[in-house]
């Protein structure tokens, strides 16, 4: 789905992307979760700055005979695997060296930052695509009751870990439903639960 304005056109998803980061950006710095706020804005820089310039990686001889492929392109579906992978593993080890807090927050602060930005784009882009009423309805409700969640559970890190795979599920189901189960959004929300179990059992971190 493309959305336009003016002359200029742009997929739905990536807006959508974009309105979860500043809004999850947003929550966290209103929320006082300014320490982890810092790392979340780095780590979608590094994101955004790996799927751009990936575009190097994957065409290089295009990049090379004409450098404003860089400006206009990005490196893709590939592209977006690579700035995931940098990311999460730059929001591990940054966390993992943060010595002034609990491990339990800065784990706590992974589930919480997830939880929030693919709860807020799945809203927004409930909001974008034609779905009948009643069904957009029960989707705005669905990811509304996540944010909520996500916000009144935001210290307990067991909470956020079951809000995760219950978000999760209940996508699958979804995306079954629209016939849209192998799609990248719901292959990200399945590997970055799967990896955040596994930080969590990696760090010993119980409640």
């Amino acid at each position: 789905m493309w959305l336009s304005i003016g002359s200029l056109s742009f997929q739905a998803s990536w807006a959508a992307i974009a309105i979860a980061f500043f809004l999850t950006t947003a929550l966290l710095y209103l929320f006082k979760e300014k320490s982890f706020a810092d790392y979340y804005s780095n780590a979608i820089f590094i994101f955004i700055l790996t799927w751009k310039l990936s575009v190097i990686l994957f065409q290089f001889k295009l990049s090379i005979q004409n450098p404003f492929t860089i400006l206009y392109f990005n490196g893709g579906i590939r592209g977006y695997w690579l700035g995931i992978a940098a990311s999460l593993i730059y929001l591990f080890i940054a966390s993992k060296g943060k010595k002034q807090c609990p491990a339990n927050i800065n784990i706590n602060g992974l589930f919480q930052s997830w939880l929030m930005t693919v709860s807020i784009y799945e809203l927004i882009m409930s909001i974008f695509q034609d779905h009948n009423w009643w069904f957009m309805v029960i989707l705005i409700l669905i990811n509304m009751s996540f944010i909520v969640m996500t916000v009144l559970k935001s210290k307990q890190i067991q909470w956020q870990y079951q809000l995760v795979i219950l978000f999760t599920s209940i996508q699958v189901l979804i995306y079954s439903i629209m016939n849209n189960l192998f799609s990248a959004p719901i292959i990200t929300y399945i590997l970055i639960a799967v990896l955040l179990s596994i930080i969590k059992r990696i760090r010993g971190v119980a409640n």
